[in-house]
């Protein structure tokens, strides 16, 4: 699982790859659970998270 997110991380960061995507990848019914879940978890969203990167 780490080195799925460690790949995915890169093309998020990118802009390869959309959250959505990773979202599904990693089991959510969609782009906003995952979002809800991200933010609950690390105080931010993940759009926000990879900003600030």
């Amino acid at each position: 699982m780490r080195s799925l997110w460690a790949n995915q991380r890169q093309e998020l960061f990118a802009g390869v790859r959309a959250i959505a995507t990773t979202a599904q990848d990693f089991g959510f019914s969609d782009q906003s659970h995952c979002t809800r879940v991200f933010k609950q978890v690390k105080g931010v969203t993940l759009r926000q998270f990879l900003k600030a990167l």
